[in-house]
């Protein structure tokens, strides 16, 4: 029987960058291809988000920052709902999550906590 889920986006319970860098970075251009930038423009909200080559920035946007804080950031340069963006964004995640399960590490210590 589940009692709880835990959901966990800071790197308490999982390593956040493997995680989460590579599914940021592919929604970010995924999100990007769908606007008028030009690629200077594109590059300045990808450093706004907290997307750096290939990696999710500390305390950035996409780091400390919900998915809808993210939704509403990209709704400033697309027109579209921050519905249909958080939609987007949740299912980039989830099927990232789905499809490199290998990406998913637990940090040393949390398998042994409980409550």
């Amino acid at each position: 029987m589940i009692k709880a889920i835990i959901l966990d986006k800071d790197g308490t319970l999982i390593e956040l960058g493997r995680t989460w860098d590579q599914p940021s970075v592919d929604v970010t251009n995924l999100l990007l291809d769908k606007t008028d930038l030009n690629d200077e423009d594109k590059e300045a909200f990808r450093k706004h988000m907290g997307v750096e080559g290939d990696m999710v920035v500390a305390n950035s946007i996409y780091a400390a920052g919900s998915i809808i804080d993210q939704a509403r950031e990209f709704s400033k340069i697309l027109d579209m709902p921050v519905s249909e963006i958080e939609e987007i964004l949740e299912d980039t995640y989830l099927d990232y999550v789905k499809g490199h399960g290998e990406h998913v590490l637990v940090m040393d210590g949390a398998m042994n906590a409980s409550l």
